[in-house]
């Protein structure tokens, strides 16, 4: 008899990403390229399962005499070690004709096992003459070893600002890839600005798996024009159509700003405005445009100044979240429900979240 052993092994694939640029930040002089340093490590694992064991019994009548009444599958009998029940057989020829001297006949089995502890698989004849005694027993030992099936065991990463990876990033097991990215020219404003960069993994069979790192681009060597407007010791934020005023929120706060609610990822640009009091565009002064960045669970913010203003910037604060603004006290509802009663909108707690998904609040301010 024989013993064959099966089983698949699927496997998952894990992606990390880091900057491995020094400090926090990358300087550079306005008019020059900022290059930016990363690293990748890719890594699998593997599940296996689905653990069958299969084979064949040969039966052969030796002698002069005869098996019983007939060669059927009943008269065989497969037991694995370990596993309650009897497999299922398959002999071929089935037949009501007694078996000749030297005639044979095979049978197939297979059955699952839960693990890949080793086994054995034993047959037995059930069936006795004048010239056989029955049992008649035969056994195969069986260990798993190498996987019959593989699923996902090849992978594909990539990065959307590096093409450099070997083998077009094919993969066939762990990998760390240490490399630049050239950001390109910074024309802009003097300022900081953040970049993000997306790396992914893909198999054959699962979704893809990305890792992101975000850098802070320092922009520097701009000379300032003089200040078109005096907004010294004044306080903007953010506006948009459709943003809802700040002191509107629960809670009782008399600070004027605005919220404003992001309907899913994308990128979006905002005019801000200094001395709005009370909400009234009438009474604000201009300051700048702030494009907003809302993607892969992050949001990043970078402020265009009217000329001559982005030195006199003393702080800015910036919130996003899944509620119109910091939370600071609220009730249990029926079944469990939070509903918050009181918002804050102090600068300092103006904080942005991680891991957000769907639609969101964002609240922009700065102080000169």
């Amino acid at each position: 008899m024989t013993g064959t052993p099966t089983f698949t092994r699927d496997y998952d694939w894990t992606i990390t990403k880091s900057v491995t640029s020094a400090g926090t930040s990358t300087t550079v002089t306005k008019g020059s390229a900022a290059v930016v340093g990363y690293q990748v490590a890719v890594n699998n694992s593997f599940t296996d399962g689905g653990y069958t064991i299969g084979g064949t019994v040969t039966v052969t009548n030796p002698s002069a005499g005869k098996f019983g009444a007939n060669t059927s599958a009943a008269r065989v009998v497969v037991s694995i070690s370990g596993v309650t029940g009897t497999p299922t057989l398959t002999c071929d020829p089935t037949t009501t004709s007694p078996l000749a001297e030297g005639a044979a006949y095979a049978c197939t089995y297979a059955a699952s096992v839960p693990n890949a502890d080793p086994r054995t698989v034993t047959a037995s004849v059930t069936e006795s003459s004048a010239f056989w005694t029955a049992p008649a027993n035969a056994t195969a030992s069986v260990t798993f070893g190498t996987p019959t099936t593989t699923l996902d065991a090849t992978a594909t990463v990539s990065d959307t600002k590096y093409a450099g990876f070997a083998n077009g990033g094919a993969l066939t097991g762990p990998a760390t890839f240490t490399y630049d990215v050239d950001w390109g020219t910074f024309n802009s404003v003097c300022g900081s600005y953040t970049v993000t960069n997306t790396a992914s993994v893909t198999n054959g069979n699962g979704p893809a798996r990305t890792a992101t790192a975000n850098r802070t681009i320092a922009v520097t060597g701009c000379t300032e024009p003089p200040p078109s407007v005096n907004v010294d010791g004044q306080t903007a934020f953010a506006y948009a159509n459709g943003a809802t005023p700040l002191n509107s929120l629960p809670g009782g706060s008399n600070r004027w700003g605005w919220t404003i609610p992001l309907t899913g990822s994308g990128t979006s640009s905002y005019d801000v405005y200094a001395g709005a009091g009370n909400n009234d565009l009438a009474k604000g002064t201009k300051v700048g445009t702030v494009t907003i960045t809302y993607e892969n669970g992050t949001v990043t913010h970078r402020f265009t100044a009217v000329p001559g203003l982005q030195s006199a910037i003393k702080s800015t604060h910036v919130y996003a979240g899944k509620s119109p603004a910091p939370c600071q006290r609220g009730t249990a509802t029926a079944g469990n429900n939070w509903t918050c009663t009181s918002y804050t909108v102090a600068p300092g707690q103006l904080k942005v979240g991680t891991g957000l998904s769907g639609n969101i609040w964002v609240i922009y301010h700065l102080a000169f």
